[in-house]
């Protein structure tokens, strides 16, 4: 699961508007002078703000944990780059195979390309039913949570040891 943080700006009627800012790529060691972190900063990344159901209760200036499941961020990376990139190399094979000359080749691949790209627009668009792909609420930033992988490979011994101990204040 891919978590983030974000700050409760605003709770009214069971929604939440959750603001959370985006890091730069290499943002884990901290340092203010590596190239990364100057063109970061040049840029100045916006922040984003997030509308979801509020199934914790939050107030307005609360921290909480949002998440997007990793088969869905996986599925929705293969369709934005595995389609139109495929489309463009059979519209490619295509022109290939009816040997036209590589200048309609090339706008062929160009046309699978586009065609691949609007598919992508057009499917996100529409929303696919088994695929939800709004971040969920997941809980408080600071409160303990059990990890579901934590568990899986853990005795019963230790999976009762985790449950106590993020039981405990």
């Amino acid at each position: 699961m891919l978590e983030e943080i974000g700050t409760v700006i605003k709770a009214e009627k069971g929604e939440l508007w959750i603001e959370t800012q985006p890091r730069s790529a290499c943002s884990h060691c901290g340092a203010d002078s590596c190239t990364t972190s100057v063109v970061a900063k040049l840029f100045n990344a916006k922040r984003n703000a997030l509308r979801l159901p509020d199934t914790l209760g939050a107030k307005a200036g609360q921290q909480v944990l949002i998440g997007i499941p990793d088969r869905v961020l996986a599925a929705a990376s293969l369709r934005a780059y595995l389609v139109p990139l495929g489309l463009m190399i059979l519209a490619a094979a295509l022109g290939a195979a009816l040997q036209l000359g590589e200048v309609l080749q090339s706008l062929l691949a160009i046309a699978g390309l586009i065609g691949g790209l609007a598919w992508v627009e057009r499917t996100i668009a529409r929303g696919d039913k088994r695929l939800n792909y709004a971040p969920r609420l997941l809980g408080f930033a600071n409160e303990p949570r059990i990890r579901i992988d934590e568990l899986e490979h853990s005795s019963d011994l230790e999976k009762r040891e985790i449950l106590r101990a993020t039981k405990e204040p």
